[in-house]
């Protein structure tokens, strides 16, 4: 029985040598990128416009209420009676009005900054940015919001939760995780 060989193009020890070169500067910049994208850290929290009285606690301690403050997580924010409070990671807005209380715990994504936030009670308008990585759950009493990107808005009070979605797609669930 006669094989039939594949044509294999003859290459010099010259050029298999600049190849292999090629090659592995290759494989070391690309791992170089890899790693650098690997520890970028996500934008941080910042205070982009506050009104009326405001208070924030950041790792348990008070911070002074002004835009442009950084947010160290874990975070609690009140917004008092006529009062108003924006914060921003990147493209992401988190916008609470008069007498809303938020609990914004430290994130389980190292991608992400903002993954999980608590809200008590009032009204929160929400543009989450696009993520490739984690999703971002808004947990009241009665509902838990999971999203990955989208505009909405939800109001708690001690008896009842309400969601309005003004753009996108959002799972729902009720908080028992259902």
């Amino acid at each position: 029985m006669q094989m039939e060989h594949a044509m294999i193009p003859r290459t010099s020890r010259r050029t298999r040598t600049m190849l292999l070169a090629l090659l592995a500067t290759t494989g070391t910049t690309l791992a170089s990128f890899g790693a650098l994208a690997s520890t970028q850290k996500p934008a941080p929290v910042v205070i982009s416009a506050v009104h009326g009285e405001v208070q924030v606690l950041s790792l348990g301690s008070p911070v002074r209420v002004a835009v442009g403050a950084v947010l160290n997580l874990p975070a609690s924010v009140r917004t008092g009676a006529e009062s108003s409070i924006e914060l921003r990671q990147g493209e992401t807005i988190v916008s609470a009005a008069a007498n809303a209380q938020l609990e914004i715990p430290v994130s389980a994504d190292p991608a992400e900054k903002l993954d999980r936030i608590i809200q008590s009670r009032g009204n929160v308008y929400y543009s989450v940015a696009k993520r490739t990585t984690s999703k971002l759950n808004v947990e009241t009493r009665y509902l838990v919001a999971v999203i990955k990107g989208t505009r909405f808005n939800v109001s708690a009070t001690e008896s009842s939760a309400t969601l309005s979605l003004l753009e996108g797609l959002i799972e729902l669930r009720d908080a028992s995780g259902t």
